[in-house]
């Protein structure tokens, strides 16, 4: 049974700078993205992680995999851990979506879980699909387990282990590359940390010195 999970938002990828929605679209890390995950894996390598589950995605694969390496650990790819799959909103910005379909986002606000984008998914359908893998995850023999994921996925799994409604998943705000932690109690899974991003610093500081 998992007495304490870690989620961690892949890298940032160049959509993510650009504002592009991605979905299922396979977009690798940004170079920034890149050192991102070498920090993180610097940041939980003495962590006592049992196990690294990822999307299957190679944003997060890449993220879960210098870390993995340090642990000497498989990561353990999973399709149903993907974000959303937004069909054809991906790769545009919100602006060209508003532009180009003017229902959606309409839509979304007055339906949340059940709006499907053209050509894609539902909220609620990838909330289901997200929660039957942490079922099966939670259900497996390790205690502490790293899940690198999307930003979606993670709200949907942060909505399900602190039982809040999915309509309120927008208060949820995960950073590329940051980390959450819950931990097990006898009521259920406890905030412990939230879209921490302290091991990220050096690469900021080194932005702003560029400047």
């Amino acid at each position: 049974m998992v007495r304490s999970v870690y989620l961690v938002r892949h890298g940032q990828t160049p959509w993510n700078k650009a504002g592009r929605y991605q979905g299922h679209t396979d977009i690798p890390l940004s170079p920034l993205g890149r050192r991102q995950a070498l920090c993180l894996a610097r940041r939980l390598a003495r962590d006592p992680i049992d196990a690294v589950y990822s999307s299957d995605l190679t944003r997060a694969q890449a993220t879960a995999a210098p870390l993995a390496r340090r642990l000497d650990l498989p990561v353990r790819a999973r399709s149903d851990l993907r974000e959303m799959a937004y069909g054809d909103l991906e790769g545009l910005t919100a602006a060209q979506i508003e532009e180009r379909f003017p229902g959606y986002f309409p839509a979304a606000r007055q339906d949340p879980l059940g709006t499907t984008p053209p050509g894609g998914e539902s909220y609620s359908t990838m909330y289901n699909r997200v929660l039957a893998a942490w079922e099966e995850i939670a259900g497996g023999p390790h205690d502490r387990v790293l899940v690198v994921a999307h930003g979606g996925t993670l709200k949907a799994l942060l909505c399900h282990l602190l039982a809040v409604d999915p309509r309120e998943r927008w208060r949820f705000m995960l950073d590329n590359a940051s980390i959450t932690i819950l931990h097990r109690r006898r009521s259920g899974f406890s905030l412990w940390r939230y879209n921490d991003t302290h091991h990220l610093r050096d690469l900021h500081k080194g932005k702003r010195r560029r400047r």
